[in-house]
């Protein structure tokens, strides 16, 4: 049975029609924390919360007994969210490294559990502009990203980052792995982004998600030397 996804008259108000239904696309992930709780979200509703203050908001799911859908003033807000990207701890991010057979074969997958956006703006897409993303279809396989100039990709303890002006995503892999990825890199990979990507899942969804939920992508120079 699909899940609910309750949103007041004053969230309708807030989000863009294509913020909501990116939400719904998504409602009935297993992954979804209700941002009260904590608990997973495994009931037949799952509530809209957005928390907002002058610079921005935050959209999160939660339970129907423990909140209801609303718009929450949340003063201080933008600037503690900015405060931490700025202090380059990055954003609460679930991530995955691939590899596909079309060149560029090296593939890093995000989903950000967090996105600060302005009001009547789509976070994901807000955040894939960031980076410098272009939105994209088809499969793995077949998608043909443009360039971006925004992001590089850098080595870090314990895996790779994505370094852009501010701030380093941090995407962590072990030696194995990330000695194949960056082998089979030549100086470039593939960035993606949406939601619903199922990163933690066993198998991933990813190709559900290219296939029926918006997704960005760009191709990122790989700045790390392979010895």
């Amino acid at each position: 049975m699909a899940r609910e996804l309750a949103v007041s008259e004053e969230v309708a108000a807030f989000l863009t029609a294509e913020a909501l239904a990116q939400l719904e696309a998504v409602v009935d992930d297993p992954d979804n924390v209700c941002c009260t709780c904590g608990k997973t979200i495994d009931g037949p509703v799952a509530e809209t919360v957005v928390f907002a203050d002058e610079g921005g908001c935050l959209v999160k799911l939660a339970h129907s007994n423990c909140m209801r859908s609303a718009v929450v003033p949340a003063p201080g807000m933008s600037t503690a969210f900015r405060e931490r990207i700025a202090a380059e701890e990055g954003q609460s991010m679930s991530t995955l490294l691939g590899l596909r057979r079309t060149t560029p074969r090296s593939l890093i997958f995000l989903e950000p559990e967090l996105l600060l956006s302005g009001q009547g703006e789509d976070p994901m897409g807000a955040y894939a502009e960031f980076l410098g993303l272009a939105h994209v279809t088809g499969t793995i396989e077949s998608i043909k990203p443009t360039a971006t100039t925004k992001i590089a990709v850098v080595r870090i303890d314990g895996g790779i980052g994505l370094k852009m002006d501010r701030a380093t995503e941090e995407i962590p892999a072990d030696d194995t792995a990330l000695a194949e990825w960056l082998a089979a890199s030549d100086g470039e990979a593939i960035v993606l982004v949406g939601r619903g990507l199922g990163l933690r899942r066993e198998p991933p969804t990813i190709e559900e998600a290219l296939a029926l939920r918006p997704c960005w992508a760009g191709v990122a120079p790989v700045a790390i030397k392979v010895t």
